[in-house]
C-alpha cells in the first residue's frame, strides 16, 4: 500500500476480505484483532451502527473487532490516530460530515484529508432534526423563529461538536431566519442530549432515529427535520423547508 489505510467502515474491509484474490492473502488478513475508532461518545447514532456492522462482522472476520470511542475536536482526534497509524488495514475509522467540512474550517490539520485515508463504504445516512426542551414556549418554527427575535442571545443550541452537520444546520438557519441563537459544542450527540433534555440549553440539532423516543414520550418537541423531504420515520413532522425556508 502506499497510502494509509484508513478504512471507514467495516462493511467495506469485509466486502475485500472476501474477494476472490491470492489465497494466502484472503487467509492471512486479519491475523490479529482490528481496532476500528468512533470519533463520538457511545450510545449515538454513529457509535450503534458501528456495534452493530462490526456484531455481523466479528463470526467472518475470525478475530475480535475492538470498538474504541475517540471523541473530540470535531472527530479530529480520532481521525488523526487512524492517520498516524500503521498503513495494514489493522486501525479503522468510522466518520462523518465533519470530516469533508474540517479542511474549511481549520488552517490545519495534522493530517491529509484527499490523501492519507483509503475510503471503503458509506454506512448510511439520515436527517437531523431540530428539537427543543422540554417547556420550551414556541411551539412551532415559526413561533420559535419569532421567540428569537424578540430575545436575541437568549436560547442555546447544542451540538455534537464544532463542524458537525448539527453545528453548521444551526448557523444556516441562524442566518437565514436572522436569528442570534448561542451555539453550545458538545464532544457527541450522547452529552448534549442529556443537557437538553435536562433544561442546560434549549435547542439541538441531533441525528433523526437518536430523538424518536423523546418525541414519542413528549419530552422533546420537534420542530422540523433537515432533509428537502418529510422522513418516512416521522411523516407528520414538517420540514424546516416547507416553513419558510425553501433553501435549508
Amino acid at each position: 500500500m502506499d497510502r494509509r489505510q484508513a478504512l471507514l467502515t467495516m462493511a467495506g474491509a469485509a466486502g475485500c476480505a472476501l474477494l476472490p484474490a491470492v489465497p494466502a492473502h484472503a487467509q492471512s488478513y486479519p491475523a490479529r484483532p482490528v481496532r476500528w475508532l468512533v470519533p463520538f461518545p457511545p450510545g449515538g447514532t454513529m457509535d450503534q451502527v458501528v456495534r452493530a456492522v462490526a456484531q455481523g462482522m466479528q463470526g467472518r472476520f475470525g478475530q475480535p473487532l475492538i470498538i474504541e470511542n475517540k471523541p473530540g475536536a470535531g472527530t479530529v482526534i480520532a481521525v488523526d490516530q487512524v492517520a498516524k497509524s500503521a498503513a495494514d488495514g489493522y486501525t479503522l475509522v468510522t466518520v462523518a460530515n465533519s470530516f469533508t467540512i474540517n479542511p474549511s474550517l481549520y488552517a490545519k490539520l495534522p493530517y491529509d484529508t484527499e490523501h492519507g485515508f483509503a475510503p471503503v463504504a458509506l454506512l448510511g445516512a439520515t436527517a437531523n432534526i431540530l428539537v427543543g426542551r422540554p417547556g420550551l414556549e414556541p411551539k412551532t418554527l415559526p413561533q420559535l423563529i419569532a421567540y428569537a427575535r424578540q430575545h436575541p442571545g437568549k436560547l442555546s443550541y447544542a451540538s455534537f461538536g464544532t463542524g458537525t452537520s448539527a453545528h453548521l444546520a444551526g448557523e444556516m438557519l441562524k442566518q437565514m431566519a436572522g436569528v442570534d441563537i448561542l451555539h453550545v459544542p458538545y464532544k457527541g450527540g450522547v452529552p448534549a442530549l442529556t443537557d437538553i433534555l435536562g433544561g442546560q440549553v434549549d435547542l439541538m440539532f441531533n441525528n433523526l432515529p437518536d430523538m424518536l423516543p423523546y418525541l414519542a414520550n413528549g419530552k422533546l418537541r420537534g420542530y422540523g427535520v433537515t432533509s428537502k423531504a418529510r422522513s418516512a420515520l416521522a411523516p407528520d413532522l414538517p420540514t424546516i423547508a416547507e416553513q419558510g425556508y425553501p433553501d435549508f
